[in-house]
């Protein structure tokens, strides 16, 4: 007996080109978004006595924001930028349950022409549970572009972040740090040496 799998198995080809072009849209985004979120918190953990408050680079959405909430409130040397570490992390929490449903969620099927299920595996009580979610185009549209209004945020403090912790090796860039230079940066003899020193 020969089992086929069907070529669409959940549907997708039902879906609009439309809907997953925003999809697309707001996957790129967001991982910009946590591009940056990431240089911030290797910037604060590798120079600014950061690693003192958790051992290993935060991998996970949430322990990012717990890290950068407490380097704003316990760190003094940030204290310039607290508020503005704050407003990345309330933002991040704002765009967070919806990052989770598209980064993490499956298309299921569309409900109209405007909607769509979504589906993703959640941890309720220390068990694995399947959660659906109504999503519409407006939401998908609306959340990119919060994802995009806090990636200028997170672009902005993660380049102020450096200029505060690191000004020898920002200035050794000319004032031409970026988010495309950043790796060059992190890379760069200058943003080895010790803080403080010239």
């Amino acid at each position: 007996m020969t089992n086929s799998i069907p070529k669409d198995p959940f549907g997708l080809a039902r879906l609009s080109d439309n809907f997953f072009i925003m999809l697309g849209r707001f996957a790129t985004s967001w991982a910009a978004v946590e591009l940056q979120v990431d240089l911030s918190i290797i910037l604060i953990r590798e120079r600014a006595d950061g690693a003192k408050l958790c051992k290993r680079h935060p991998m996970d959405l949430d322990s990012k924001a717990n890290f950068l909430e407490r380097a704003a409130k316990n760190i003094p040397a940030l204290q310039p930028l607290r508020s503005d570490l704050i407003r990345v992390v309330v933002e991040i929490r704002i765009v967070k349950k919806m990052r989770h449903t598209l980064a993490h969620g499956m298309p299921l099927r569309q409900i109209d022409d405007r909607t769509v299920e979504f589906a993703r595996v959640v941890n309720v009580d220390m068990k694995a549970d399947m959660k659906r979610e109504i999503v519409s185009g407006v939401d998908v549209f609306a959340h990119t572009e919060l994802a995009v209004k806090l990636l200028e945020k997170a672009s902005r403090l993660a380049v102020e972040l450096a200029k505060l912790i690191t000004p020898t090796a920002v200035e050794a860039f000319n004032d031409t740090l970026d988010v495309g230079s950043f790796g060059d940066f992190l890379a760069s003899p200058e943003f080895s040496k010790p803080l403080g020193s010239t």
